[in-house]
């Protein structure tokens, strides 16, 4: 079966939200091996002080990974559109990290499965994993193309080389192995400079199955942390020109995140954890999807009342007409579908 672009992912059988909510299950399930990064980005939460974050970076042990993993496969219904295995951190800072894509694959609760990475961490042997897996898709992110301002943006001493010469050797592994999988996409923050992007598309031509420049976004502001600013300053309001005036998010309706402690969230943009609703270890994501913390937290967002929310409050995502296709400003209320069980409303 032909591989679809990345970029071309969101605009196949896709439907209008407007028109499916509530859904049965959600289309998206996210599961975080590591919370960890070995990049501190200047425009990224990684470079926030730890006691910025509510809960200590850690990765994921394979326990709580197949705990995820069993719910999700006795959760009736179909399957997920896709899972993604990487949230917050660096999914290859877990040593772990192949033998849960093996899982998940064999599960088989997914159309596809993703992960995103900086690429620093690959060797031969996670490479020929990722094959033997069944990675569909290894999005790229690239900070930048010229090799001083790489180093600076990501405050490592990590070389672009390196992650070239990385990507470079996936292509071979895959090769090697007759797989065409993962499709490896490389995507890095445009730079508002045409010359400067195309530095970038020239330099990861050879080792990009994809090549594509994406929009910049801010991270959940807390505390006054204005991580996109760091990186574009006086071009901050460039950014600000793709923002919409849209008031509901709608990453509750489609999405469950599972942190690397077991924290469920409707949401892949808040590092801090003000959506977290529940935790695996004491709920089922089943149970989580249907019940009364992730309803009223829909009902928040449809009331245009998310400013009630620290997480939300920081957010603007959900604003930004290249992230999210949807707006689901005029749904009703009264199109979700109330939990069984008045009594446990609290």
């Amino acid at each position: 079966m032909e591989i679809v672009r990345y970029t071309e992912l969101k605009n196949t059988k896709r439907h209008d939200l407007r028109d499916v909510i509530p859904l049965a299950k959600p289309y998206t399930l996210l599961i975080e091996p590591s919370s960890s990064c070995n990049f501190r980005c200047r425009m990224c939460f990684q470079s926030a002080a730890q006691e910025k974050f509510k809960d200590k970076r850690q990765t994921m042990d394979m326990g709580l990974f197949r705990r995820v993993i069993a719910q999700a496969k006795a959760w009736e219904g179909e399957r997920f559109k896709v899972l993604k295995l990487c949230i917050y951190g660096e999914p290859f800072t877990n040593p772990h990290f192949t033998e849960m894509l093996a899982e998940a694959h064999t599960a088989d609760i997914a159309d596809r499965i993703e992960t995103t990475s900086n690429a620093s961490l690959l060797t031969e042997d996670i490479c020929r994993g990722l094959v033997r897996g069944g990675l569909d898709y290894l999005r790229v992110s690239i900070y930048s193309a010229i090799p001083e301002k790489h180093l600076s943006i990501t405050d490592s001493n990590v070389p672009m080389q390196r992650v070239h010469d990385n990507l470079l050797m996936l292509q071979r592994v895959k090769r090697e192995m007759g797989s065409e999988r993962p499709f490896i996409a490389c995507k890095m923050l445009n730079t508002f400079d045409e010359a400067e992007n195309q530095i970038f598309r020239d330099a990861y031509a050879d080792v990009a199955d994809e090549i594509y420049i994406d929009e910049p976004h801010s991270w959940v502001e807390i505390e006054g942390e204005q991580f996109i600013d760091r990186l574009y300053g006086d071009d901050i309001g460039k950014v600000q020109r793709q923002m919409t005036g849209r008031a509901a998010c709608p990453m509750p309706f489609t999405t469950l995140a599972v942190r690397s402690d077991g924290a469920v969230s409707p949401c892949c943009n808040d590092w801090y954890g003000g959506t977290n609703l529940s935790n695996v270890l004491d709920e089922s994501l089943a149970d989580i999807w249907n019940g009364w913390k992730l309803y009223d937290f829909q009902v928040m967002q449809l009331e245009k009342r998310n400013r009630e929310n620290i997480s939300c409050r920081g957010c603007s995502v959900y604003k930004s007409a290249h992230y999210t296709r949807d707006d689901i400003d005029d749904v009703p209320v009264a199109q979700l579908r109330r939990p069984i069980g008045e009594e446990m409303h609290g």
